[in-house]
């Protein structure tokens, strides 16, 4: 009896060394399995992409076993419900996949939760992984706000049948006499691309350029993101600012006479879209949350992100063939949207001044 135990401790112990034993359940399996055990995670969004929605839900599904409920809203009126839950200590959702605006509403009210720590897979983790060789943190601590999206943002757009890319060669083109009265703009004075793009040019260009720009050369305001790429399409107006692309690229790559402007002087701006990842502090489902934030981050749920929003992953192992003018070009330097100090300072300030400058 004796001889037997020690022939199978024996056994037990070249089984470990051959890697035969089955081996102890690491951090990751562990949260794996208590995440099956709630059984779903809450995911916050602005993305209401039906595609996108139905290959988180069914490809998470597929991989854990977990359900994904997904809320999809406006970005202000996402982080407004956030903001609410938190306040009343009742947080409803586990993560949210949107903007930056949350630097400003939730991180330093102490509503979320630090990713960080949470970030439990190699594949993620790994800085080989990833654009400039690094993870990249929106927050002055490194924590909360991971940018998993980085590209080059479109100032506007143009009609390819009257003006020339040589025409929208420079940002000084824009206030020739020949296109007064001859562009349109997503309304500036709201929130969104059109104030971006102004924001942008006040920025870098100042109040003089602004002022002779949108007053001086007699802008056209929409708040319809798909009128202002209709008008540019059929010649209503030659130049169109603050177009987004999942508007106007389906049309351009119909065959419509519709490019990006690409200006010399001022190479645009790096943003980081929707594609900012938090977690919530005291989500219902803690467990399925650091699951989803860990699948949203590695390859195959950024090449999802990628494929239906078309915004460029920082990943380098994706690839959804997005076209060249939203890839950052080495040596380039670019203005950074989502920088903290400019997000959380010079932004806002900005957009008062915009105001000052536009009116309401």
């Amino acid at each position: 009896m004796r001889r037997n135990r020690w022939f199978a401790a024996a056994l037990g112990a070249v089984f470990v060394a051959l890697g035969a034993a089955p081996a102890a359940a690491g951090p990751w399996d562990d949260v794996v399995a208590k995440a099956k055990q709630e059984g779903k995670v809450v995911l916050g969004t602005n993305l209401g992409m039906p595609k996108f929605r139905q290959d988180v839900t069914k490809k998470f599904k597929a991989r854990y076993g977990i359900d994904v409920e997904l809320r999809s809203m406006r970005g202000s009126e996402l982080t407004a419900v956030a903001k609410r839950e938190c306040s009343a200590g009742r947080p409803s959702m586990d993560v949210l996949v949107s903007g930056n605006s949350e630097i400003i509403a939730l991180y330093p009210k102490g509503c979320l939760r630090p990713v960080k720590p949470n970030l439990l897979l190699s594949s993620v983790t790994d800085g080989k992984q990833w654009r400039g060789g690094s993870l990249k943190w929106n927050d002055p601590e490194g924590q909360y706000m991971l940018q998993l999206i980085e590209y080059v943002n479109v100032t506007g757009i143009y009609n390819t049948e009257l003006l020339e890319p040589a025409d929208l060669k420079s940002v000084k083109q824009l206030l020739e006499p020949r296109l007064k009265g001859k562009i349109a703009s997503y309304d500036p004075r709201r929130g969104g691309a059109g104030k971006g793009a102004a924001s942008f040019f006040l920025a870098m260009l100042g109040d003089e350029y602004v002022v002779d720009l949108y007053k001086g050369q007699e802008v056209v305001y929409t708040a319809n993101h798909r009128q202002l790429v209709d008008w540019i399409a059929r010649g209503v107006y030659s130049v169109g600012l603050g177009a987004v692309a999942r508007q106007f690229d389906p049309l351009r790559k119909k065959g419509l006479p519709i490019d990006v402007v690409r200006f010399d002087d001022l190479p645009g701006k790096l943003t980081g879209g929707s594609g900012v990842i938090k977690m919530v502090k005291g989500g219902p489902n803690p467990n399925g949350a650091v699951v989803l934030l860990n699948w949203l981050a590695d390859q195959e749920g950024q090449q999802v992100f990628e494929q239906h929003v078309r915004q460029k992953s920082r990943r380098l192992d994706v690839d959804a063939g997005l076209d060249d003018y939203v890839l950052p070009k080495e040596g380039v330097e670019y203005h950074d949207d989502y920088a903290y100090e400019f997000y959380t300072k010079e932004r806002p300030r900005a957009r008062k001044r915009l105001v000052q400058l536009l009116g309401r």
